[in-house]
């Protein structure tokens, strides 16, 4: 089991999100967030005490962007007194959480930094598959009396336990990529919307195909994650919605595993000759597809992509191996998940979603500065909000 203490603060929270390219981790959510958010932000600006409002009449899920933008700015109020928070990742092992991880950290150094007490706890499980050990560590957290945990689960039912006794600690607990709308009802989510991301592929795929179509195919991660479903059935509606000749003609489990992946990619290339693109649910996989393309001599002419932007995968199109990945922003889904945690704790009311970047990442942008491309504006931590 890793552990890392750090100062900080967080609370973070579920998935649900949209841009022309980006995603959610919802069970099966493929709706975008409302794109009135901003007229109906507008509308509720002036409501309630100070910068606190009634989100009762706006859209259950708004773009975290368009909320910074009209209606909270930048100012974020710190609640007086010492914080510790505990961010529990599915394995630090996996670099799409140590991004998370960064991201939190590096706002809870800011606001350290501007004179308050927030103490970060990040333990990890052992791996992506240690459920036991995961809700292991949140039973713990709960003992212990955090003021609010932030949780990656590795699947939809495995924390579910240690969810529930929070609860009844009156501890808040926000889950990561996983939506939580019924047993227990978790009230807050914050992440990508998975279905626009596997989507983001599928159109990225499309326009390297042509209109001449194909086979591809696609390499999931473990069954029972509901980014899994997601990323996948965003993938292949695509040509189904935009009725495009492009089949998908196979798809493997490949655990999230690179040597896994790498196996099943050499079997889909020797079973269909004629496959055009592999489209993996995570970077890690995609990697080890990146091997099995070119031990059978078919760069350039297999399309490969992957999801998360982790810095091997950013590296690899750098260098001209794999062609795209969907960007989900991690880092800043840490740090918009630590902004959202302490707005909570300061006692604001926040809509049930809170939706976050995301971006196709491909030879045509791999050079643009993440903030850029997100419009990231930084958060300025306070003990008041200017008048």
């Amino acid at each position: 089991m890793k552990r890392r203490l750090a100062t900080l603060a967080a609370f973070a929270v579920c998935t649900v999100m949209t841009v022309s390219m980006v995603g959610c981790g919802n069970s099966a959510n493929k709706a975008d967030a409302d794109t009135g958010a901003e007229k109906k932000a507008e509308e509720t600006a002036k409501a309630g005490d100070g910068k606190q409002w009634d989100y009762g009449s706006m859209a259950d899920t708004v773009d975290y962007m368009e909320l910074v933008e009209n209606v909270w700015g930048t100012e974020v109020l710190v609640p007086d007194k010492e914080l510790t928070i505990g961010f529990i990742p599915k394995a630090l092992e996996n670099e799409f959480w140590q991004m998370v991880d960064d991201g939190i950290q590096e706002e809870v150094d800011k606001i350290n930094a501007a004179g308050f007490k927030v103490k970060l706890d990040t333990v990890s499980p052992q791996g992506e598959t240690d459920y036991e050990g995961q809700l292991s560590i949140m039973t713990d957290m709960v003992n212990k009396g955090y003021d609010a945990i932030i949780v990656g689960p590795i699947t939809d039912s495995n924390c579910v336990p240690g969810i529930e006794r929070a609860q009844e600690a009156g501890i808040p607990v926000i889950p990561i990529w996983v939506e939580f709308k019924d047993e227990p009802y978790v009230d807050i989510c914050v992440g990508s919307n998975a279905y626009a991301e596997g989507q983001a592929a599928g159109e990225f795929f499309a326009e390297q195909i042509g209109e001449e179509g194909g086979q591809v195919a696609v390499i999931t991660g473990i069954a029972s994650n509901p980014i899994t479903p997601a990323r996948t059935d965003g993938f292949s509606d695509y040509f189904k919605d935009n009725n495009l000749d492009i089949e998908v003609v196979d798809v493997q489990n490949g655990d999230w595993d690179r040597s896994k992946a790498k196996d099943v990619a050499d079997t889909m290339l020797k079973a269909y000759p004629d496959l055009k693109g592999i489209y993996c649910n995570n970077d890690t996989m995609a990697m080890g597809v990146v091997e099995a393309v070119r031990g059978a001599d078919k760069l350039g002419e297999v399309i490969v992509g992957g999801t998360d932007a982790i810095s091997e995968a950013l590296t690899s199109i750098k260098d001209g191996d794999l062609d795209y990945t969907s960007n989900n922003f991690p880092h800043y889904v840490g740090k918009i998940s630590l902004v959202e945690a302490v707005r909570v704790l300061a006692g604001e009311n926040l809509p049930e979603n809170i939706t976050t970047p995301v971006a196709g990442m491909s030879s045509e942008n791999i050079d643009m500065p993440e903030a850029d491309i997100i419009g990231w504006k930084d958060i300025e931590w306070v003990r008041e909000y200017s008048k």
